[in-house]
């Protein structure tokens, strides 16, 4: 009758009905399962215009703060040494908690040789691609053309419509078959 579940020796986990809300659990939770099947599904019957089923990750701090770390997903495997890995990373960080001037930040990370590697982050003023400066090539791709925008990574050349540049330097833009000098 009082709504709670009590767990484990000290009843230290608790599950409870909170009354027309759902259910509170007041500790971790992991799903296991021996297959591929989707481990949780979210399912929204509501039939109007509004977004739904949603995920609210909430950071409800009593005293939040500038660059906070506000929620976090890491992509986990193993690598041959079975080590559990982080490999890929999408989290969101605060960059100004002042009333009507919130400014927050999200950030898309991957490994690449062994090393974690800040791919897309999106700031307040920018969107920024490669923010580390690593090696990596950068292409766009359109409907007929997988190379439509290219940027090498190596030396920062430019290419359009092909995904070699024969010079290299920011100042070089090869177009097609043609090099092209500016600056």
């Amino acid at each position: 009758d009082s709504a709670v579940i009590n767990f484990g020796a000290d009843n230290d986990v608790t599950l409870t009905h909170v009354h027309n809300t759902g259910l509170s659990l007041n500790d971790n939770l992991t799903i296991t399962t021996a297959d591929n099947d989707p481990q949780l599904t979210l399912i929204s019957t509501d039939t109007d215009a509004s977004a739904g089923p949603r995920i609210n990750m909430h950071r409800d701090s009593s005293s939040p703060a500038d660059d906070d770390v506000i929620g976090l997903i890491a992509f986990q495997g193993e690598n041959d040494a079975s080590e559990v890995i982080d490999l890929s990373f999408i989290f969101a960080q605060t960059k100004d908690v002042t009333d009507g001037t919130e400014d927050s930040n999200m950030i898309f990370q991957t490994y690449s040789n062994g090393a974690a590697l800040e791919r897309i982050n999106i700031s307040p003023t920018e969107t920024v691609f490669n923010e580390g400066s690593a090696d990596l090539d950068f292409r766009v791709e359109s409907d007929n053309n997988t190379n439509a925008f290219f940027v090498q990574g190596a030396d920062g050349a430019i290419g359009l419509g092909r995904s070699t540049v024969a010079q290299s330097g920011y100042n070089n833009i090869a177009i097609g078959g043609a090099l092209s000098t500016t600056g």
